[in-house]
């Protein structure tokens, strides 16, 4: 879900910055709108990478 909103964002983005310009204080704000949504999708991956590691990890200890 997360990923569509983020290329939905890019797609607004380029078209914002191609008619109004790269400068223009709505393709700056679509910039970093995009730059919020991708670091949550970044800290989302890396959430479920620390999980999943986790999981992994404390399969391998034996209790005595």
């Amino acid at each position: 879900m997360l990923f569509q909103v983020i290329k939905q964002k890019r797609k607004q983005m380029i078209e914002t910055a191609n008619i109004q310009g790269m400068e223009s204080a709505d393709t700056l704000k679509c910039s970093q709108e995009l730059d919020v949504l991708i670091l949550k999708y970044q800290r989302n991956i890396k959430t479920k990478d620390e999980i999943n590691e986790g999981a992994n990890n404390n399969s391998s200890f034996v209790e005595i």
